[in-house]
């Protein structure tokens, strides 16, 4: 009994010691990549928290469509990160497809009209769908596909969201899973964008405020 106890004490240290030394990669990589980037101001979410957020998200998610086969529906090109790590952790049936959508015009100022570039490759018609965003500001696009897709007659719309702005929301949107509230900056990082640049980095940062 005694070399038992020693044994699983000694496998939650090891198992310990491996969470510190994934933290410590995971903080040395987001310093690093800030170095690169003399844009940003700070990091608001780090790496490690978006992937902790994103496991936990992703058993939400699974154990509420247990049984189920999910639809998840990716909104490009912010979703991508997010949709692509969700996935990996789910524990149920799931399929996956895609929209475009034009919100923001050339210089970053949003539109009040959306327009789809790219719509779906199948019919959602008795489907339980999962739309995946990047982020709410307004939430003018969350709120438009609701609407849109609830005339295709799914089984049920659901939505999962990585961040939405602080004083923000314009437009009243569902959000059943959300990662975190963020400050109105411009953010980027993890599927957001400055003028297409800083995209994949592995975290969520903003921008200092001279920046255009």
């Amino acid at each position: 009994c005694g070399r038992e106890r020693e044994r699983e004490r000694g496998g939650e240290r090891e198992r310990k010691r491996n969470r510190g030394d994934i933290m410590d990669e995971h903080k040395a990589r987001d310093e690093e990549l800030l170095k690169i980037y003399p844009e940003i101001k700070e990091i608001c979410v780090s790496s490690q928290d978006i992937q902790n957020k994103v496991k936990v998200l992703a058993a939400q998610i699974s154990k509420d469509y247990e049984g189920k086969n999910v639809l998840l529906i990716g909104v490009l090109k912010g979703a991508f990160l997010f949709l692509s790590d969700l996935c990996k952790a789910l524990n149920v049936p799931h399929e996956v497809d895609f929209v475009s959508l034009s919100s923001y015009g050339a210089k970053g100022r949003e539109r009040t009209e959306i327009d789809f570039r790219m719509d779906l490759r199948q019919s959602i018609e008795d489907r339980d769908v999962l739309i995946v965003e990047d982020i709410i500001d307004s939430g003018h696009t969350l709120a438009m596909l609701q609407k849109v897709f609830g005339e295709r007659k799914p089984r049920s719309i659901r939505t999962a969201v990585m961040c939405r702005k602080k004083e923000c929301l314009q437009k009243e949107a569902t959000i059943d899973y959300l990662g975190f509230v963020l400050p109105n900056e411009w953010l980027v990082g993890y599927g957001l964008d400055f003028k297409e640049r800083m995209r994949c980095l592995p975290f969520i940062a903003a921008l200092r405020r001279d920046i255009n």
